[in-house]
This record gives structure tokens, sequence and C-alpha cells, in this order.
């Protein structure tokens, strides 16, 4: 159960009715974190916004982004993020062993060299204080473009923003995936 009651439909500005007919209508469901952000509706605006910035670019390859998803969540502790970037894991090709073993990616075979890469740069962002030094960075560039190192770190910083966020407030997971990840 959230920390903070869950603003429903009936109780939402229209502004925020607007955010989840958007989100009803392309997932299914409104995401429980939406609903604990019906709160600040120019927050929940914000937030929308980004998430909505981050579909639409296309540097790095469309499969490597549930996985940094994927890891930060774990290493969050954030079962709302872990069921949803579960779910698109699988959507994008991933089979289900290869997301259950994200956080052993250096060792797992089923990664690739670039997926690694990547994973470490995710898991060095997560860390406080950042863990990226130089040497990572430079095997970074190997691999990827700078447009889509900036595309990456965006993403992998603003999914820590959510995870952390979910983490604090409880939020609770949608139960997309039955996986038990």
């Amino acid at each position: 159960m959230a920390r903070v009651p869950y603003v429903q439909y009936e109780e939402a500005v229209p502004e925020v009715k607007k955010i989840y007919d958007k989100q009803k209508e392309s997932l299914g469901k409104i995401l429980n974190t939406t609903l604990v952000r019906g709160h600040c509706p120019e927050l929940l605006k914000g937030i929308t916004r980004m998430q909505q910035a981050q579909e639409e670019t296309n540097f790095s390859p469309r499969s490597l982004r549930p996985l940094l998803t994927l890891l930060v969540s774990r290493l969050n502790g954030c079962p709302h993020w872990i069921d949803i970037h579960t779910m698109r894991g699988l959507r994008v090709g991933h089979d289900e062993e290869k997301l259950f073993k994200i956080e052993n990616y250096d060792s797992e075979t089923s990664f690739n060299e670039e997926e690694r890469i990547a994973l470490r740069f995710a898991e060095g962002m997560t860390k406080t204080p950042v863990e990226v030094d130089e040497i990572l960075f430079s095997k970074l560039k190997e691999f990827y473009s700078e447009n889509q190192i900036v595309e990456i770190a965006t993403i992998v910083s603003f999914q820590n923003f959510n995870a952390k966020f979910n983490a604090a407030m409880k939020t609770d997971s949608n139960e997309f995936c039955s996986l038990d990840i």
C-alpha cells in the first residue's frame, strides 16, 4: 500500500484526467505512480513530458532501454518499476532468464559487450556518489556515439529519480508481469 492515497479518476482535476486517459489507452491501466503523482498536477505534467521526450528519442538501441531501467529499478529496490520494465524487456524480445539475471550482467553470457558496458555505466550512475571513471567512460565511447551516451545517461538518471520516488512512497506494482524478479 502506497504511503499516500492514490488520486482516483473521479477525484482528479481535468488536466490529470487527460494524463490518466492517455496512459489507460496506451498501457491498459493507469500506473500507480501516476495515481500518486496526481496529487501534484504540475509535477505530473512535467514528469509525463519528460517520459514522452525519452520515448521520442531513438539514438540508442530500443532493446537496451528496458535492460538499463530494469537494472536501475532492481538496484533501487523498486517493485513498481521492476514490474513495468520486466514487461517492457519481454516485449522487445529479451527472455525471462536474461531479465532475471540482470544484476549479474558482467558474468552472464546472454549479455553482449555493448550491453555490459552500458549496464556498468548505469550501475555506476546509480551509486552514491556516482562511480563513473574515465576508463569506463572511454569504453562506453567505443560502443556509443555522443548522442547515444547523452540519451543513455538521461534514461538512467530519470529512472533513478522514478525508482527512488516509488521506493520511498511504497508505490505498489501494477502487476503487468507475473515473473518473480
